[in-house]
Formats: C-alpha cells, sequence, structure tokens
C-alpha cells in the first residue's frame, strides 16, 4: 500500500515509448471480454497502429500530470463465480473484474 502524499503518488514513473505501446496493443489477448468502453480487445488489436500514438500520449500526460482519468478506473464486477469442491470455501469462488484495456499495463 502506498504511503506517500497523494501529489507524490505518480513522481516516480518512466515516460513510455511509443513502441511500448504499440507492443502492448499488439499483444493483447483476443479471449478477453470487452471492458466498460465495449470494445473487444480484437478490434483494439486490428486498429493498435492507428491508436498507439493518441493512446501513448494520454499515458503520458496522464503520468506527468499526476492524475488517472476517471473512466481508467471503472470496471464492471461481475458477482463471484463457484468453480468446484465445497460451495462454503470463498477459494472456491472467483470473481471476475472487467475493466478497461489498459489494465494489461499491469500485467
Amino acid at each position: 500500500m502506498y504511503s506517500g502524499s497523494d501529489t507524490d503518488k505518480l513522481k516516480n514513473i518512466k515516460i513510455i515509448s511509443e513502441g511500448d505501446t504499440r507492443k502492448r496493443l499488439s499483444r493483447l489477448r483476443e479471449d478477453k471480454s470487452p471492458g466498460v468502453h465495449n470494445m473487444s480487445s480484437g478490434f483494439l488489436k486490428t486498429i493498435y497502429p492507428k491508436i498507439s500514438a493518441p493512446v501513448n500520449l494520454l499515458f503520458n500526460r496522464s503520468m506527468a500530470e499526476a492524475k488517472v482519468p476517471l473512466d481508467w478506473k471503472l470496471a464492471n464486477v461481475t458477482p463471484c463465480i463457484y468453480k468446484s469442491g465445497s460451495r462454503n470455501r470463498a477459494e472456491n469462488y472467483r470473481c471476475k473484474k472487467i475493466g478497461f484495456f489498459i489494465d494489461t499495463w499491469s500485467a
């Protein structure tokens, strides 16, 4: 958990190169569900050559201004889904977060 001041949270983040952005967008997994933006990762992967520069600009501006757009914080959270085993044990359930495709940067 972060313990510094709010103004220092995003100060030590390095600049993301456009090449890094292109590489990440080109490697999106097409078997993932669309997030709150309702665009499939397959579609984003198809158009990545056109969107990598603007997405890169958004990331770097967000880091420089130490602000994250509200849309990037939104997610659809589904109820926990039973997998197997005893229904009384929490580890036998999985919860799924469907967030903005930018979540791939944290992977």
